[in-house]
């Protein structure tokens, strides 16, 4: 990004704008590979994150809980309409704005057991997998010990 250039907003930075690995075999500029010194720096790392396991070698785990059954979805309409003083800024912010704003790929929000929210942006869709790095041990030191 040349100097004094716009910052790339999260729309504008999506993979499949930026056209990362589109094609076979990929335009040059538009390759990424676990070789590359920046495969993990921003605007790229978008792309990463939901390919690790096409650049790296990776292993499933088997959490060994037997099936897998699909939460019951009750969506709620309007949880992107509500409004909170972030506490970078003087401004408020809604849900929606901040999605974009913290360049977000996804977000799923439980209640009661039921999915009442859910978006997705950049490489991310409901199949996908996603790099969760750090983050996980919230989720799994969390987690209900069986």
């Amino acid at each position: 990004m040349a100097q004094n250039a716009a910052p790339l907003s999260a729309r504008n930075s999506d993979p499949r704008v930026l056209g990362w690995m589109q094609g076979f075999p990929p335009a040059p500029d538009k390759t990424i590979r676990f070789t590359d010194p920046d495969y993990f720096s921003f605007p790229k790392f978008r792309w990463t994150v939901c390919h690790f396991r096409e650049l790296m070698p990776t292993e499933g785990v088997d959490d060994g809980a037997g099936k897998v059954r699909a939460l019951p979805v009750m969506l709620k309409r309007g949880l992107d309409d509500v409004a909170f003083q972030p506490m970078s800024d003087t401004g408020r912010m809604t849900w929606g704005q901040a999605f974009d704003a913290n360049y977000t790929d996804g977000v799923i929000v439980l209640h009661h057991g039921r999915i009442v929210y859910e978006r997705y942006a950049g490489c991310l869709n409901p199949q996908m997998l996603h790099g969760a790095m750090s983050v996980t041990k919230s989720l799994t030191d969390s987690w209900p010990k069986r």
